[in-house]
């Protein structure tokens, strides 16, 4: 839910969506998991966003979306686990 208050208070900039997705995985899997997907999924967008500012030359700026980036965390914590 916090990222659902945070996509209202930067006006958007962070999707409602991925706080609704968020929120959503945290009442199926739980807190802790929740938790350990999201840190995951920040860290690979990270990775993403200096990539793309290196390799790409784009500007920081540049939005893109992060449910794909969750999606990527879920399948590594399914492969992978713990």
């Amino acid at each position: 839910m916090m990222m659902v208050m945070m996509s209202r208070w930067t006006n958007g900039k962070i999707g409602e969506g991925d706080g609704i997705v968020v929120a959503a995985m945290g009442m199926l899997i739980g807190w802790y998991e929740i938790l350990l997907l999201f840190s995951q999924a920040c860290f690979l967008s990270a990775g993403y966003g200096l990539w793309l500012m290196v390799v790409r030359k784009s500007g920081k700026n540049r939005a893109f979306p992060f449910i794909p980036f969750l999606f990527m965390a879920v399948l590594l914590f399914l492969f992978f686990g713990r």
